[in-house]
């Protein structure tokens, strides 16, 4: 896609702010490089490698019923970038997606324990998602030369920024419990209320500590149960991160005055 001539004229590389005043004091949001995500990671990026890139890597799942009757199904797992504008990524005529992989569908109907299967496959998801974007983690970091439709050859970071799918989708990518908000802790009762005061996001250091407990040396299986209570996950083997720079860019980010 970024090598696509048929892109070429179209292709963002760079971030945008966008006001709706003359003051510059109201932002507006209308497409992924007018977002503050991609602000703060080419700000992160700079401080590593000046002159890099973005290219933000935008995931979208779903599992599919093959047939009418059966249980056959599918579980495709497509990759769009957020260089191409939405109302192109959004129309399946001008092919702004492609097949990433195929998740294994598997019901494991061999496993008697319900919440040992559901376990089972909330980490077999995690396990199949992580070894897809592995390649990210180097790649993200360090860079790689591409070539755009243009023929000019830039050093581009792809970083796995976002993950599009339902809410069932999203619960399972994030580890919370079904019938909670993926996003913020908002009680289940109150979940399509309106309110006055918006409740903040979770808290995603929380979440990665608590993911942590089980790879340190002298793991304790109850203060990990016990971690994963309180960030409001279940007890997965490892969260999809929202960035392959996580780590990295939040050391750099400590100390940039951009924060």
């Amino acid at each position: 896609m970024f090598g696509d001539p048929e892109f070429a004229g179209i292709l963002v590389f760079a971030p945008e702010r966008h006001y709706a005043d003359e003051d510059r004091t109201v932002r507006v949001y209308f497409d992924m490089h007018t977002g503050k995500w991609w602000w703060s990671t080419q700000l992160a990026l700079d401080a590593i490698r000046p002159g890099a890139t973005v290219i933000p890597i935008i995931i979208a799942s779903d599992k599919t019923q093959l047939t009418l009757f059966g249980s056959k199904t599918a579980y495709p797992v497509y990759m769009t970038i957020g260089n191409l504008p939405k109302d192109i990524r959004r129309k399946p005529s001008r092919r702004g997606q492609i097949l990433l992989a195929y998740l294994p569908s598997t019901r494991l109907e061999h496993v008697s324990n319900n919440a040992s299967r559901r376990r089972m496959l909330a980490n077999l998801y995690h396990a199949c998602l992580t070894r897809v974007l592995k390649p990210l983690k180097h790649a993200g970091i360090n860079g790689i030369k591409l070539t755009s439709g243009d023929g000019v050859l830039r050093r581009g970071h792809p970083i796995f920024a976002l993950h599009v799918g339902d809410y069932l989708e999203q619960i399972l990518a994030t580890g919370t419990k079904q019938g909670k908000c993926p996003k913020c802790p908002i009680p289940r009762n109150s979940i399509g209320e309106y309110s006055e005061h918006p409740y903040d996001l979770r808290n995603l250091d929380r979440v990665l500590d608590a993911l942590a407990t089980l790879d340190s040396p002298n793991v304790n299986y109850q203060d990990y149960a016990r971690a994963c209570k309180e960030a409001g996950i279940h007890r997965c083997r490892r969260e999809i991160e929202p960035s392959c720079l996580t780590g990295k860019m939040k050391a750099i980010e400590s100390k940039s005055k951009y924060r």
